[in-house]
């Protein structure tokens, strides 16, 4: 499956009342920004990782995108939402199925209609996967990070869809399997703004445990592409498109290290090992952070890589 283009969103996105406020304002225990006319960023105040979600205000109710990664984060967030709007929290979009987007689904109304892709729904079904691999990662002490119970989309798809409103348009994207299966990012066409998830990430430590470098990278291309909009990702502030193009050659940095490994004919064993070992690694990835997922990408790359020689018969 080829990644969605979205070159044009350059000229479909309208930049009209897209600028930021100043200043967040500080609601409960969230930073709130106002990026749009009815459109606010609320992010997690803490001390760990600062995690978002966005509120898009329509006349048919409230939709929120991803709902921090813990039920009390999911209340705490609801808190938040009730003293920035009287409307009712209609849908739950989740960018994809890790605890660290839907681990509060479970803190909403049971009429609130999750909206996710139809790979999120079955991996979310499957009681084999690893729900909250990443958060539990991230704990300070990963053996006190139980996994919140899981949500179940009731709204799912493999192609774009529109949920229409006179006021604020939302468009959903499902993509192909890049950061993890399930991926979709949120387009509101009127704000020029699109949720991506940690489709995109700025501090140079993206967890890939269970992803495709290859398709990430594709999808990161058409992102680049996307002049005028403003990118909000999971985690941290609204990022510019060399953000975006930093992490994709960061990764095809890390893939072009792999496959001089197969070329110098090193053991394979130690292909991994010695492209982290590389002083040039610390230019595109954040070797000090602390978990430190750099290895993550560079396995999947060698997994992928190996796979790839296999179907062209190269060992």
């Amino acid at each position: 499956m080829r990644a969605p283009r979205i070159a044009w969103l350059a000229c479909a996105l309208v930049a009209a009342g897209a600028s930021a406020a100043d200043s967040p304002k500080r609601i409960g225990g969230f930073d709130a920004t106002e990026l749009a006319r009815g459109v606010t960023l609320l992010t997690a105040a803490s001390p760990a990782r600062p995690t978002n979600s966005l509120v898009v205000e329509r006349r048919d109710g409230l939709l929120v995108i991803d709902a921090q990664p813990t039920v009390e984060g999911g209340r705490a967030l609801l808190a938040a939402i009730a003293k920035l709007s009287k409307q009712p929290v209609r849908y739950l979009v989740l960018t994809h199925p890790h605890a660290d987007t839907a681990g509060g689904a479970a803190a909403f109304p049971a009429g609130t209609l999750v909206v996710a892709t139809t790979g999120a729904r079955d991996r979310l079904a499957d009681p084999a996967y690893d729900f909250a691999g990443e958060m539990r990662l991230r704990a300070p002490d990963s053996t006190a990070s139980a996994a919140p119970e899981r949500p179940a989309p009731v709204l799912v798809s493999d192609g774009p869809f529109t949920l229409d409103d006179p006021d604020r348009r939302v468009v959903v994207y499902p993509l192909p399997r890049a950061h993890c299966q399930g991926n979709l990012w949120v387009e509101i066409p009127q704000a020029g703004i699109l949720a991506v998830g940690d489709l995109v990430v700025g501090d140079r430590n993206p967890y890939a445990g269970d992803a495709s470098i290859t398709q990430w990278v594709a999808l990161l291309n058409d992102l680049a592409r996307a002049e005028g909009t403003r990118i909000v990702p999971l985690s941290g502030p609204p990022v510019d498109l060399d953000v975006v193009r930093q992490l994709r050659d960061a990764f095809a940095w890390a893939r072009s290290r792999i496959n001089k490994g197969f070329i110098d004919l090193e053991p394979p064993g130690q292909i991994v090992d010695r492209a982290l070992a590389d002083p040039k690694t610390a230019t595109w990835f954040d070797l000090t952070a602390r978990p430190s997922f750099v290895r993550t990408v560079f396995d999947r790359i060698y997994e992928e890589t190996v796979e790839e020689r296999r179907k062209r018969g190269v060992r």
